[in-house]
């Protein structure tokens, strides 16, 4: 009997033991504060210093960019070897000043950067303007000294570093910057960049192959590869090639000349005050085996 009431009295111990309330979890912690509100002046700065690096990788993109040919140099390419070069000084100059003017911003890094990048730019501006010379009293000099002038100074641009961490960077680990950055008006992500352009395909059949002989009347469709001499009607024409471009340089009847520079799907015309026609070119197809080009010949 004894045993018997020892053995409930356990049991109820064990029923009330197992019924007891469960513990409530711990409260949450509390959310990290914001970052504090950026100053106008943090934002202007950030704002010169998203133009000024924009500005700089730009500039360092910019000879690229030209998709000049060492080798085949023409009135195109001298002209934008020589707008390149002509001011190179002067836009280096600002652009170290944008970068050394701007007063600090509270940020170490960053006022370490924008310092960093105005000296760069200073280091190399001798040297740049000596590449530049005087636009009025120095020769504009051949194609390719231009161009060797010009691969110097990207060279020298493209030198010019970030001392630390980038601006990017610098955004991405510093909270206050981030939020000045996004108020700044210049400071907006830039736009997609266009999507890749497809891998041309081959180049069509042209109705007159490379019978060059076939545009004497001034009507024809050729194949052109190379840098062939063309007699299109009463015009003559050197043609020379990219891979994106054809170039035309004529030699009228009239005696005059004209270079004309188009793509795919470009078109270029000649007129010709004598007989009131128009000689017009279309550019079918091209890529890095040849180009299709369509002639005719209308009335004005």
């Amino acid at each position: 009997m004894r045993n018997r009431t020892w053995a409930a009295a356990v049991g109820v111990v064990l029923v009330a033991g197992g019924c007891g309330a469960q513990e409530a979890p711990p409260p949450a912690a509390a959310p990290p504060p914001p970052p504090p509100q950026p100053t106008r002046e943090l934002v202007t700065w950030a704002d010169t210093m998203c133009q000024a690096t924009d500005s700089l990788t730009r500039g360092q993109l910019e000879f690229e960019g030209l998709e000049l040919d060492p080798a085949k140099p023409d009135e195109f390419a001298d002209m934008h070897l020589y707008s390149y070069l002509s001011s190179a000084d002067t836009g280096l100059e600002n652009l170290a000043s944008e970068f050394s003017g701007l007063p600090p911003s509270g940020v170490a890094a960053g006022d370490e950067l924008a310092k960093g990048l105005g000296a760069g730019l200073q280091r190399i501006l001798p040297e740049v303007k000596a590449l530049v010379g005087d636009p009025v009293t120095s020769p504009r000099g051949d194609f390719g000294e231009m161009y060797e002038r010009a691969r110097k100074f990207n060279e020298l641009l493209d030198s010019v570093k970030p001392p630390g961490p980038d601006y990017p960077a610098l955004v991405a680990a510093e909270p206050q910057l981030a939020a000045a950055h996004h108020l700044a008006p210049r400071c907006q992500p830039p736009a997609p960049p266009p999507p890749p352009e497809a891998p041309p395909g081959p180049l069509p059949a042209a109705a007159n192959g490379t019978d060059f002989g076939s545009c004497a009347d001034g009507e024809c469709q050729i194949l052109v590869t190379g840098e062939p001499k063309v007699r299109v009607g009463d015009n003559e024409f050197t043609i020379t090639l990219t891979e994106k471009s054809v170039t035309l340089k004529d030699y009228g009847a009239q005696g005059a000349s004209s270079t004309m520079r188009t793509g795919m799907g470009g078109k270029a015309s000649w007129g010709n005050a004598n007989t009131g026609k128009k000689l017009e070119m279309t550019v079918t197809a091209v890529n890095a085996e040849g180009a299709v080009l369509d002639f005719k010949t209308v009335t004005q």
